[in-house]
């Protein structure tokens, strides 16, 4: 199944199209042919072959109505050796179906895989592919909310490349505006992508910003994790109180308590403990 992350890689080509050209020319450094139009086309290329393919995302660049050239844009999380077969197979059958020059992008969110991604794929003498590879030593790192909110498709691709860039998610947080359809849809996006070290960095700096708190996703996330953090304390005040009364709390109630999520029981436990003459008083 493809994880969270994968999905939202595919999800920023599949909102926005022209994302994938301006990689190629701003990021990989590609000439692009003379186009006035472009559009997001079938990514299923079964029909083009007797078998099934299907990328990820493919955009094709149309001038005067005609295609002149198709990007098939894959996005690879680990080192997967079938790929170096069937890529070959997506570049045939899209070239075959558009008649005009393809490209394949594979973007990636480690060295390790861009650097595996990006080897000549050889088909035989004289045949090879070589696949063009964005990732974290390419993309660039975006810590200016201007420019963050100039790029939002660049931005998120930037935070999921570098997910451990605080500075990015700064940028990022500072250039959402939920007033902005794109922004809230992106915001969800990204948070579901990162690693649990990104997921609580953006839910900090929820605590020093009210206007995020209309993004379900981060606001749902964030008062789940205040209430959790409520409760946590209340646990310990009533465990506290109960010692410095000179209780003794057996394991099987300690852990009743510190499991508790529930913050009105812990509030009346916590009453309890602070008049009752024994603990079977406070939790029976």
């Amino acid at each position: 199944m493809p994880s969270q992350r994968h999905e939202a890689l595919v999800q920023l080509f599949r909102d926005q199209p022209e994302f994938a050209p301006l990689l190629l020319h701003d990021v990989a450094g590609l000439a692009l042919p003379d186009h006035d139009a472009l559009a997001s086309d079938s990514p299923d290329l079964s029909q083009a072959v007797s078998w099934e393919l299907r990328a990820d995302n493919i955009v094709t660049l149309t001038r005067d109505g005609r295609p002149v050239l198709g990007i098939i844009i894959e996005s690879q999380l680990r080192v997967d050796p079938k790929k170096h077969d069937s890529w070959p197979g997506y570049m045939v059958a899209l070239r075959h179906r558009l008649r005009c020059d393809c490209a394949l992008v594979v973007v990636c969110v480690t060295d390790a895989v861009a650097s595996w991604a990006g080897r000549p794929i050889t088909l035989g003498p004289g045949s090879v592919i070589t696949p063009i590879v964005i990732g974290p030593s390419t993309v660039p790192v975006i810590t200016d909310p201007e420019h963050a909110r100039g790029s939002p498709e660049l931005t998120a691709l930037s935070a999921l490349t570098h997910p451990n860039n605080h500075a990015i998610l700064d940028a990022l947080f500072a250039s959402f505006d939920p007033d902005n359809p794109v922004s809230p849809r992106y915001a969800e996006l990204i948070y579901s992508a990162l690693p649990a070290a990104g997921k609580h960095y953006l839910e900090k700096l929820m605590t020093t910003r009210t206007r995020e708190y209309t993004f379900p996703m981060l606001r749902d996330s964030f008062n789940e994790g205040a209430a959790k953090g409520e409760a946590k304390g209340k646990a310990e005040d009533v465990l506290a109180v109960l010692t410095a009364r000179g209780h003794d709390v057996p394991d099987d109630l300690r852990a009743r308590v510190t499991n508790c999520t529930d913050t009105e029981r812990l509030t009346v436990w916590l009453i309890r403990a602070a008049t009752a003459d024994s603990v079977e008083d406070v939790f029976g």
